[in-house]
């Protein structure tokens, strides 16, 4: 089973995010880009159901340090 979540990046420079990016999906997580009305521009990742929020920031302390500053997650409850 999959999980979605969107993601937001706030104001992070385009190298910054294409970089996040990369490093989700070299990682086996689908990421989407798309636009919502109110929102501007939003991310959605597609992960299967295993791979916590533990996982994925874990993998982003690992790879992109100072990743909290450029993106906002919006995980499920």
């Amino acid at each position: 089973m999959a999980v979605v979540i969107p993601i937001r990046f706030a104001g992070a420079d385009p190298g910054r995010r294409e970089r996040i990016v990369r490093v989700l999906r070299d990682n086996g997580i689908d990421v989407r880009r798309g636009a919502v009305d109110g929102f501007g521009e939003l991310y959605l990742l597609r992960a299967n159901a295993g791979a916590s929020r533990g996982t994925i920031t874990d993998l982003l302390e690992r790879h992109v340090p100072g990743w909290q500053a450029a993106v906002e997650f919006y995980w499920p409850e």
